[in-house]
């Protein structure tokens, strides 16, 4: 399967192939010991190496005097697909982060995103989350405790939570998808 290549948006000398790589046809020319090095457009294509940064590819795009730094996943869309519609974000339909082939990615609301981010178990809720006290096990024993008619207040402290915490696992508003 070949790979269709796009100019990238806004960035003369950038190309994005839908497979999620970024090109460049930028290079470095000597203009002599007091003038020092300049960029001028060639002929020759040069894929980038993206870092990751948050979690995501991002590549530096020169431009004028500065270097700013996009995520490859936005060149892709934007190329293939267009601008960035008011109110939607980049989503990845396998939940990877660093898949920015087309095929995975589109353009959708914060909403459709977290929803595919729970379809895919990548959100931080409940024991992924890094500060998170309780675990399901804990929880499980928390629900028979209430059910047991124990007061929040005395569950709290057992766990080192908040009153508040137990009220919102009674009422189903945490730790839902938990047992």
């Amino acid at each position: 399967m070949s790979v269709i290549y796009k100019p990238v948006v806004g960035h003369l000398g950038y190309r994005v192939g839908d497979d999620g790589s970024v090109w460049s046809c930028w290079k470095r020319v000597f203009k002599g010991y007091r003038s020092g090095h300049n960029f001028v457009l060639g002929d020759v294509w040069t894929r980038l190496k993206p870092n990751i940064v948050r979690r995501y590819y991002q590549v530096s795009l020169r431009r004028t005097d500065k270097s700013p730094y996009r995520k490859v996943h936005h060149l892709v869309l934007e190329a293939f697909v267009g601008l960035r519609p008011q109110g939607t974000e980049a989503c990845h339909n396998n939940g990877n982060r660093l898949d920015n082939d087309l095929s995975n990615l589109r353009w959708g609301t914060k909403s459709e995103n977290y929803q595919d981010r729970h379809k895919h178990g990548t959100t931080n809720d409940g024991v992924r989350n890094g500060r998170a006290k309780l675990t399901p096990e804990k929880v499980e024993v928390i629900r028979k405790r209430i059910a047991d008619g124990d007061s929040p207040k005395v569950i709290a402290k057992d766990y080192k939570v908040t009153a508040t915490a137990i009220r919102l696992i009674k009422t189903g508003r945490n730790w839902r998808r938990f047992p």
